[in-house]
């Protein structure tokens, strides 16, 4: 895929260790080509490990992380067939979104 960043093969591919190392020596979040940033592909490719850790990161905002969550969610029964982990998911996403009443 053409954009590609080291922090997007991380996150695909789930290498939690090596995009925390490419943090501490300064790696940026980008949008790719597709206008995904790290944390949309992680969501997609179903890495909760690294939705977890990069929406707990400052700049990670309301918005990303509900966008986030709600894609692994939808990855989680669409892809996986874990209807157990989307649930958890959607849990975390509607205590987590501000106007929700869900």
């Amino acid at each position: 895929m053409s954009g590609n960043t080291a922090l997007h093969d991380c996150a695909e591919s789930g290498s939690l260790d090596i995009m925390k190392l490419l943090f501490a020596y300064g790696a940026e979040i980008a949008k790719d080509s597709y206008g995904l940033t790290p944390l949309l592909a992680a969501a997609v490719a179903g890495h909760a490990r690294i939705v977890e850790y990069l929406t707990s990161q400052p700049q990670c905002t309301a918005a990303d992380r509900i966008d986030a969550l709600e894609l692994l969610g939808a990855t989680f029964v669409d892809k996986k067939r874990d209807v157990a982990s989307a649930a958890k998911v959607e849990k975390t996403t509607r205590f987590s979104h501000p106007s929700s009443t869900r």
